[in-house]
């Protein structure tokens, strides 16, 4: 279908936007496991900030860049014609506000909670935003309410929408900054 066509186009566009974001948040990682393991734990609390502020910062100017070169990226999908490019672009909108609101979870959980220590909370998590929030209303949504692709694909960021609020919590909790080595 339609749908199916310009999703699978989303597809490497999204891995390709997302590649730079789980690669700060990787460094953010090590960052914040050298300073865990040096004892350094006021200084952790303010680099797990300070990449925090710096991810977001990329984000925005990465999503800003993919919505300014739409024409040109989809250009290179020669598949994508008349309606299917139509909603393409709707789905581009729709991945640069994820580029936006993934990349504050993923450094959450990835480079700071995780690093932390704190995985049970990273798990439970994303367990519960994703299997049971997020699939189960997009499945409603698509299944028996029968929303348009764009209005489903935006539904899928519900998730990383509750992960932004509860992993910026953990953050300033400083429940995750754990001991690692005794």
């Amino acid at each position: 279908s339609l749908g199916l066509v310009a999703l699978s186009v989303m597809a490497p566009i999204e891995s390709f936007s997302l590649s730079v974001v789980i690669g700060l948040s990787s460094a953010a990682g090590v960052l914040i496991g050298n300073e865990l393991g040096a004892k350094n734990y006021d200084s952790t609390y303010l680099k797990a900030k300070s990449v925090m502020i710096f991810n977001m910062l990329v984000s925005v100017v990465l999503a800003l860049i993919l919505y300014g070169f739409q024409v040109q990226v989809l250009g290179l999908f020669p598949v994508l014609t008349g309606d299917a490019q139509e909603l393409a672009k709707k789905f581009i909108i729709v991945l640069c506000l994820g580029i936006v609101l993934r990349s504050i979870p993923m450094m959450a959980i990835t480079g700071i909670l995780r690093a932390g220590g704190d995985v049970k909370f990273c798990l439970y998590q994303d367990l519960i935003a994703q299997w049971l929030i997020t699939i189960p209303i997009a499945a409603l949504a698509a299944i028996y309410l029968d929303f348009q692709p764009e209005w489903i694909f935006l539904i899928f960021l519900l998730g990383e929408f509750l992960k932004c609020f509860s992993s910026v919590l953990r953050i300033k909790s400083k429940q995750w900054i754990k001991q690692i080595i005794n």
